[in-house]
């Protein structure tokens, strides 16, 4: 309960400072309004890609068991990056969840 309240207090935090940010320090400006799901999405896209080239990464050092657990986490992190990509596509402004990443283990967004 408590390491579920520390996480949503991070995330607030970590999607604050993010929406702060100038465009000189590394993040250009959302072309959606903060604490909307698209604007959510454009912060979670970058993340995924980070963590699906982790993956393949580790892939080659992987046994088979090792290696079918990581292609099934590289399958969902592609099935969630291209749910994201879509809810950008769409200009989603709907409120959004307070969730920003992804979920390796789940072929959806949370």
């Amino acid at each position: 309960m408590l390491y579920g309240l520390l996480a949503i207090v991070v995330v607030v935090v970590v999607v604050v400072a993010l929406s702060r940010k100038k465009p000189s320090a590394g993040l250009g400006p959302s072309r959606f309004p903060p604490g909307t799901r698209a604007f959510e999405a454009e912060l979670s896209l970058p993340l995924i890609a980070r963590l699906v080239e982790a993956r393949e990464l580790a892939l080659a050092s992987a046994d088979p068991a090792e290696r079918d657990k990581l292609t099934r986490q590289i399958e969902n992190l592609r099935a969630q990056a291209a749910i994201h990509q879509a809810t950008i596509d769409a200009g989603d402004v709907s409120p959004g969840k307070m969730s920003i990443g992804a979920n390796p283990d789940s072929p959806t967004v949370d």
